[in-house]
């Protein structure tokens, strides 16, 4: 069982970056990795860590000057307040140790931009020097460990298609993060697809039970690039070859560090350990309204490549820690539920009331903790309208996933005036007990305004 962050109580935890690169430059708080005044970017390491905690806040790049600006704040990092600590490894082995000295420092979220492509692709249980274990062992101290999917995509995004997600990024253990073919500015955003070259892949496993099911090994997908992320065009933020799952991974993992601390800011401290934070950020993912184009925001499912969508985490307008962004109805619940086989555990939305006719869709993602995709307990997820006439009927059933659900009602399937009921059987579970988490919201606005939140 997961013990929860490292740190305790509402405060950016710590962060750390594992890489094979030297990091140009002072690039902690208050220096900008990524700055054209600086003259400094050209490393891998260097503009993974700009990401995460680059800032420009104090003058540092003199084509943004003043003091604390939106413009500042916008080319700066995700998590500036963050502590982090920096790892370099020359070897697996010692790639296995900074993991370890990671966790043993006290860190809360390690970011692998970084993948051994020799190593078996899209295997849950591949293993190089003993790597795989010191992620389960970070992963059960409660460090949210996030990884690249990798960059050498040759085939299809789909099921019949060859899985080429990298080790470790197909460990279950890690949060794997893909990233969107993008131009050089935040527009397009809404329309983003997966590049060509992000790794993807759902492969067919076998659960202890026997079934087999697709295990998604991708979980979201973001920006590949620096200036898009940044809404900085073409004005030197975007250095030559910063482009990649590297770059979408530090996003991630900064949205990791603001997603705990609005968690905490908004009552659910209890749930801010690392999976609770997980789940949420998997529930944010856009890929569930909108019908129509190869991104189509109406799947009911866990992607292939883009797993549960796309997250931007750049808005910076509105007050941190607001749910105003979900509209004037809306409610958020996070729960952590330990089944049994063959338990069914039931809960209502809204009180079991019916959704009031300003509601325009609800969203569920839920996601086992397990080490092994063979783990995995085999679920049967549905929502339904309990005060339907005639009688409870089924409205969605979330598709058979190892490890992976989502749920959504819109008003594609019509959700004005109907009341919601979650019903999660556990056919089978790991040695008769599994560990899932969920979180579920409902709102009353654009999903558009839902994928980002506050830096």
């Amino acid at each position: 069982m997961r013990v929860g962050w490292r740190s305790i109580g509402p405060t950016f935890p710590i962060g750390c970056l594992i890489e094979t690169d030297r990091c140009d430059g002072n690039w902690f708080l208050g220096w900008s990795c990524h700055s054209t005044a600086s003259g400094s970017g050209d490393t891998h390491s260097t503009r993974v860590a700009g990401i995460l905690l680059g800032s420009i806040e104090q003058g540092q790049d003199a084509n943004f000057p003043g003091t604390g600006t939106a413009a500042q704040i916008d080319r700066s990092g995700m998590a500036r307040e963050a502590e982090f600590r920096y790892y370099r490894h020359y070897s697996s082995t010692a790639f296995r140790k900074a993991i370890e000295n990671a966790v043993a420092e006290g860190v809360d979220i390690i970011n692998l931009s970084f993948a051994f492509a020799s190593v078996t692709q899209c295997s849950g249980t591949a293993d190089l020097s003993g790597i795989r274990g010191a992620i389960m062992a970070a992963e059960n101290a409660g460090v949210l460990v996030v990884g690249t999917t990798g960059n050498s995509r040759s085939g299809p995004c789909d099921d019949a298609g060859v899985c080429e997600v990298e080790f470790p990024a197909a460990l279950t253990d890690i949060m794997a993060i893909g990233w969107l073919s993008t131009a050089t500015t935040g527009a397009n955003f809404p329309t983003a697809d997966i590049s060509a070259l992000s790794d993807c892949g759902r492969p067919l496993v076998t659960l202890d039970s026997g079934q087999s099911r697709r295990a998604p090994m991708v979980d979201l997908v973001t920006y590949g690039r620096i200036a898009p992320l940044l809404g900085a065009g073409t004005d030197g933020y975007d250095p030559v070859g910063g482009s990649g799952s590297s770059i979408a991974a530090p996003i991630i993992s900064g949205a990791a560090v603001l997603a705990r601390n609005w968690m905490y800011d908004v009552g659910f401290s209890s749930f801010s350990t690392a999976y609770g934070v997980r789940v949420n950020l998997l529930l944010m993912g856009d890929a569930s309204f909108e019908q129509g184009g190869v991104m189509s925001r109406n799947r009911r499912d866990v992607h292939w490549g883009l797993g549960f969508g796309r997250l931007k985490f750049r808005w910076f307008s509105n007050p941190k820690g607001s749910t105003a962004q979900l509209g004037p109805t809306a409610g958020w619940r996070t729960q952590n539920l330990i089944l049994s086989t063959g338990e069914t555990v039931t809960f209502s939305v809204n009180g079991g009331n019916p959704m009031p006719a300003g509601v325009l869709g609800w969203k569920l993602a839920a996601i086992a903790d397990e080490n092994s995709y063979s783990d995995m307990p085999d679920l049967n997820l549905r929502v339904v309208d309990t005060c339907a006439p005639g009688g409870t009927v089924t409205l969605e059933t979330a598709q058979r996933r190892a490890g992976r659900w989502r749920l959504v009602v819109d008003t594609f399937t019509g959700i004005a005036g109907r009341c919601l009921e979650v019903r999660i059987t556990a056919d089978s579970t790991d040695n008769g007990l599994s560990s899932v988490w969920v979180a579920d919201y409902y709102f009353s606005n654009s999903i558009a305004n839902h994928l980002v939140l506050v830096p």
